[in-house]
């Protein structure tokens, strides 16, 4: 059976209006310089580890959704942040490369300002970007092989 990529469609464009404000909490919050950017980093990663086989986790994006309705009931935007990380992090193959993509999904959200700034004094503005590529490594080098069944299937075979 194929996966209901068209779920994933919707809860995508649900993830992207209830977080229309991120621009904004980008540009006009001093502590959070170069979210963009990092979600631009992160958007541009997610898709390159999925670009030759994208997982799909349908329980994963039905989490997602639920986790978006949760965010809109309550008016919590890092609920509604982290529907959205799930969602497109689900993509990678492989769990490795899917918890670091969501790790690294930290690195836009407003979240990370607060964060830091609150632990250290400091947002760590420049470390975001630092974030998303030290994920991206990490999943890059953790991921699955891209044709990890056909070479099995190739292996049970026996020679003639």
């Amino acid at each position: 059976m194929s996966a209901p990529w068209w779920f994933f469609g919707c809860t995508l464009a649900l993830a992207a209006v209830l977080n229309a404000s991120l621009p904004t909490a980008w540009l006009h919050d001093p502590s959070n310089r170069f979210g963009g950017l990092a979600m631009v980093m992160w958007l541009a990663a997610c898709l390159a580890l999925s670009k030759n086989n994208p997982a799909a986790r349908l329980p994963t994006w039905i989490f997602s959704l639920g986790l978006l309705v949760l965010g809109q009931l309550g008016s919590l935007q890092l609920l509604k942040h982290s529907a959205m990380a799930i969602l497109v992090a689900s993509l990678c193959p492989g769990r490795a490369p899917f918890f670091l993509m969501a790790l690294a999904a930290l690195a836009w959200t407003p979240a990370w300002g607060w964060i830091f700034g609150q632990a250290v004094g400091s947002p760590l503005d420049a470390a975001r970007p630092v974030l998303v590529i030290a994920c991206l490594g990490a999943a890059f080098f953790l991921r699955p092989p891209l044709n990890a069944t056909t070479a099995s299937q190739r292996l049970e075979i026996p020679p003639t």
